[in-house]
């Protein structure tokens, strides 16, 4: 993961976050495996802000999935959540249809917000 954007993971810096820059400044690197990231943490940082989830640095994703108490939510929310692990975490290389499709599943979580 050497090509990755480092983003600080402290609650005030994940507030302070400009997402859409910084996932255009990705896009435009080709650096997909960031853009993908920066939807996930964007997505957390949107449920935080609505009091959906108590974000934490040391939480797990499937502690986010749990608190989500309301399937409308939930579900999308799981649904990016596996999306993430898989391409983040999985030794594949990351690109543009995979930004798309998790670009995809934010919007339906944002519909449900």
């Amino acid at each position: 993961h050497s090509n990755f954007i480092l983003i600080p993971m402290m609650l005030e810096a994940l507030q302070q976050i400009n997402f859409d820059e910084a996932i255009q400044q990705a896009l435009s690197a080709g650096n997909y495996t960031a853009c993908i990231r920066l939807l996930y943490l964007k997505s957390l940082k949107t449920l935080s802000e609505k009091n959906l989830i108590n974000w934490q640095i040391n939480k797990t994703n499937a502690a986010y999935i749990q608190e989500l108490e309301v399937p409308a939510i939930r579900v999308p929310f799981e649904s990016l959540t596996q999306y993430f692990e898989k391409v983040y975490y999985g030794n594949e290389r990351s690109e543009k249809h995979d930004v798309d499709a998790m670009n995809e599943k934010f919007l339906k979580l944002q519909e449900q917000l």
